[in-house]
């Protein structure tokens, strides 16, 4: 992973505000993380930035890091109460978390079930993530905004989709009569989207290639009834962008393909659930750093990346990295990976030693046409030091955590 994310060494500019000079002096302390704690005044200058935003993007170093669960809980029921943002957006299953949450019954029950089985378990199965999955969002369905939670990942693998989503387009087919069904390959094609669905046939190209012909005839023949932003389309479309991620998941030196190819289809699910599903409404997203970040260097593309070539769109959008000064981090059950120590000029350590949590926002500096606006030493994926770059420009804002603590398995 170093090797095709590693990033360049760019020269230094000199005079003016440097940004070390600029992240000290406006750093703002965030007294709590704790998602009990509702008093919001010290959240002020966070949404302060966030402005008219009607996107607000929350990322991760790593899948692992319950300290920034935490925090980001914190800071979503702030945006739900505070700033009016009512759709909650996981790096998830595209098709259940929008097919099988429109079918799930809105009981605290019901739900509880679902979420558990349906995103991912390193974020429902974290101690720091409970008080979010399991009392915020259905204690929300009783007011007059309950929290809506979708997906936009291409990876449609969860045990909704693996149940539904194959014989959602096999009905629809069927009910809309297109030609493929009476083809003598038609049973086949079923059976092999199915598998990759089922991720029964991991490591042969051959039936990725298949299963993208077969979802490609599929597409082709919808579309003499079905537009092109309706959801069926967009199921196949994810199916069509997993089956090619796919083919290239096991090949190294061409691991960035696969990369691509998701990181391309989940920037326009974004999109969709944003101008066509919910229309007029307010998103937040929870993902990991390296999707959400406006990095767009060839190889390497990111979700952030393809959003910001759409100048129209990023203008709504505000991008909060993460970002932590020591401690552990580790997924649900598995191996505790110890933070290396930072960089002794990095925005790590420029942060004002008395603050256990802050907020910078790099809009101010970015507007000031005066500002140096050189590199510098960052954080970026897995708690890696990363070279230094213009950290500044792929995110709009990162939150500072002091010490990071693992994912221990909720009771």
């Amino acid at each position: 992973m170093r090797g095709f994310f590693a990033l360049v060494l760019l020269p230094f500019f000199g005079n003016a505000q440097s940004i070390k000079t600029f992240v000290k002096t406006n750093s703002f302390p965030v007294l709590s993380i704790d998602p009990q704690n509702e008093n919001y005044t010290d959240l002020e200058a966070f949404g302060k930035s966030v402005g008219d935003a009607t996107v607000v993007m929350l990322g991760e170093q790593s899948h692992g890091d319950a300290t920034t669960f935490e925090a980001k809980t914190r800071l979503i029921k702030y945006l739900h109460e505070q700033k009016g943002f009512n759709v909650l957006a996981f790096e998830g299953d595209f098709f259940a978390l929008n097919h099988g949450w429109d079918s799930v019954p809105k009981t605290k029950a019901a739900t509880d079930t679902f979420l558990r089985n349906n995103i991912y378990g390193l974020w429902t199965h974290c101690h720091t993530a409970q008080h979010l999955f399991y009392e915020y969002i259905p204690a929300t369905f009783g007011t007059n905004s309950p929290l809506v939670v979708t997906g936009f990942d291409n990876q449609l693998t969860m045990p909704w989709s693996r149940a539904y989503a194959v014989r959602y387009i096999d009905s629809l087919a069927h009910d809309l009569c297109i030609p493929f069904i009476d083809h003598p390959s038609y049973a086949h094609a079923i059976d092999c989207i199915k598998g990759m669905v089922d991720m029964q046939i991991h490591q042969d190209s051959a039936l990725y290639t298949k299963a993208r012909a077969y979802l490609q005839q599929f597409k082709q023949e919808l579309a003499d009834t079905l537009s092109h932003a309706e959801f069926p389309m967009m199921v196949i479309d994810n199916l069509i962008a997993f089956a090619k991620q796919m083919q290239y998941d096991d090949n190294r030196a061409q691991e960035h393909v696969s990369h691509n190819v998701r990181d391309e289809q989940m920037a326009r699910n974004l999109k969709w659930l944003y101008e066509y599903r919910y229309t007029g409404q307010k998103i937040i997203v929870w993902a990991a750093n390296l999707h959400i970040s406006k990095f767009f260097k060839p190889p390497v593309q990111t979700m952030g990346g393809y959003l910001a070539l759409d100048s129209a769109f990023i203008k709504k959008v505000y991008v909060l990295g993460f970002t932590s000064q020591k401690g552990v981090s580790g997924l649900v059950k598995l191996r505790r990976e110890k933070i290396e120590k930072p960089k002794k000029q990095s925005l790590e350590n420029w942060i004002p030693i008395n603050f256990s949590y802050a907020f910078i926002d790099f809009k101010p500096y970015n507007a000031c046409s005066s500002n140096s606006k050189e590199p510098f030493a960052m954080r970026y994926i897995g708690h890696l030091m990363y070279a230094k770059d213009h950290w500044n420009t792929f995110f709009d804002g990162m939150f500072f955590i002091r010490e990071m603590h693992p994912c221990e398995k909720a009771e």
